[in-house]
């Protein structure tokens, strides 16, 4: 028995024309069958169009990155930052912060991370502050 006239026994029966035939588990099972492979088709094909979309963009990144390196080959390779640097930002753009800061001269000595002292101190004055009284 096909699905459109399962669907019109049932429309049939709800508009007056008697009680529907029973239908039977195989007929129940192969309803279900179909719907589960349409929802699986379905989500495949949109997890599908994201991935394509998400592979375009990493394409034009990748593209615009390209074009600004060869645009200026010169300023890439002028401020690299050094291997055995702590921070990952490049010495002269560091340089030029200070500069920008300081209005007196100066000159970069050293450059490491902060210390972990006052984010420990932090966390631990705020957790003392969520005791609760006793």
């Amino acid at each position: 028995m096909s699905h459109l006239s399962s669907l019109t026994t049932l429309a049939s029966a709800a508009a007056g024309g008697g009680a529907p035939k029973q239908v039977s588990f195989t007929e129940n099972l192969e309803f279900l069958l179909v719907g589960f492979v349409i929802v699986m088709v379905t989500l495949s094909a949109l997890w599908l169009l994201c991935e394509a979309v998400g592979v375009f963009f990493k394409w034009q990144a990748a593209r615009a990155e390209a074009r600004a390196r060869a645009a200026s080959p010169a300023t890439a390779a002028a401020a690299p930052a050094r291997a055995d640097s702590p921070v990952a930002i490049p010495v002269p753009v560091i340089a030029a912060a200070v500069a920008a800061l300081v209005d007196q001269p100066h000159r970069v000595v050293e450059i490491k991370p902060a210390s972990i002292a006052w984010s420990m101190e932090g966390r631990r004055q705020l957790l003392s502050s969520h005791k609760l009284p006793r």
